[in-house]
């Protein structure tokens, strides 16, 4: 296969390489497509990489915000195609979720799954260990962990973990000072992981720099690998979601002569499918709204349904055109402030307009 550099975007995103069935036989990702792909066409390679550029005879690009984006993306597509270059990936990974329980007394914990628990599930985050993550969330926001499985109960002991200063008696003492000061780290940890309050990067940069200046280092290493792992925390992603949603993400655009669509599919929550569509020959006088109702004419229906701006005044008439034509009551959202939605939307522009 002969390919065009500079018909590469160069942001990042998931490439799916097909054969000449257009079978997908290899997903990677990349910070820079064009950078990644161009460099199968170039130089030598080992013996199973030459194999695969051999059978390469289409590529389709995903792209996405940032590096994290198309790492949980390239993960989950993977698992839903199972190509067959991809044999070390094959493992059905998945990545840590910081859960904070629904407890009256909270507690932090780190799991690999999202379970119907009514727990708050933040993630996931790739390449973090399970262990480092946890011991550096407790350390950075002070949390107290008490050794004490029942913090419902009233002991009359304290735990081990209250002798080394890692619970602050919450087991034996259920004041309300003492509650108050066992809940305020969580909600502290909460502002942070919603991208509301990130001070906190700031203040570990201040101590990393004052232990460097007085020469502590071992202090300022510390600090160094809580900054490096808080700042991965707070980098924003909408290819993964923990809300179980399935809902379909329309950009659709008429430029000149042609109208452009842009489809993605989120199932549970994930990313899963995009689909490009581009109609050459649209009367001027058609409704883009029927480009909606022929594309569930053979597709599953969703929950609900992003559209952009264009559709504001078509809301309703495809509402009712649902529930009488499917059967079916979806919801229909047109995203105008920032939000999951909002930036599903713009991701779905940034791949029609790649096109």
């Amino acid at each position: 296969m002969k390919i065009d550099r500079q018909k590469i975007p160069e942001s990042a995103g998931v490439y799916l390489m097909k054969d000449i069935n257009k079978k997908i036989i290899y997903i990677g990702k990349a910070k820079n497509l064009r950078n990644r792909v161009s460099s199968y066409f170039i130089g030598a390679h080992n013996i199973k990489t030459e194999k695969l550029v051999k059978n390469i005879k289409d590529i389709e690009f995903f792209l996405c915000n940032n590096e994290l984006e198309a790492f949980i993306l390239e993960n989950n597509l993977i698992k839903k195609y199972k190509p067959k270059y991809n044999i070390l990936l094959k493992d059905e990974k998945t990545y840590p979720y910081i859960k904070i329980t629904k407890d009256n007394l909270p507690k932090l914990k780190i799991e690999r799954k999202v379970l119907k628990d009514k727990s708050m599930y933040f993630g996931p985050y790739p390449n973090m260990n399970k262990k480092k993550l946890h011991s550096i969330l407790l350390k950075s926001f002070d949390i107290y962990e008490c050794g004490y499985s029942n913090l419902d109960k009233i002991y009359d002991k304290p735990c081990m973990n209250y002798h080394i200063k890692r619970c602050n008696g919450i087991c034996v003492n259920k004041s309300l000072d003492t509650i108050t000061y066992y809940k305020k780290p969580f909600n502290n940890l909460i502002k942070f992981l919603e991208n509301k309050d990130t001070s906190i990067l700031k203040s570990i940069e201040n101590n990393m720099m004052t232990y460097t200046k007085n020469m502590q280092f071992e202090k300022a290493i510390i600090e160094k690998e809580k900054l490096e792992i808080l700042s991965r925390l707070s980098v924003s992603q909408v290819i993964e979601s923990t809300a179980k949603i399935f809902e379909d993400v329309f950009y659709i655009k008429r430029i000149n002569d042609k109208v452009y669509a842009s489809i993605l599919k989120v199932i549970n929550g994930k990313v899963l499918d995009k689909k490009i569509y581009t109609f050459n020959e649209f009367i001027e006088d058609d409704n883009l709204i029927n480009i909606i109702s022929m594309y569930y004419n053979d597709n599953i229906l969703p929950n609900r349904i992003i559209l952009n701006e264009e559709f504001l005044d078509e809301v309703e008439i495809l509402k009712t055109w649902f529930i009488k034509e499917k059967n079916k009551n979806i919801k229909i959202i047109i995203p105008k402030i920032k939000s999951r939605s909002k930036d599903l939307l713009e991701l779905s522009k940034k791949n029609l307009m790649n096109v």
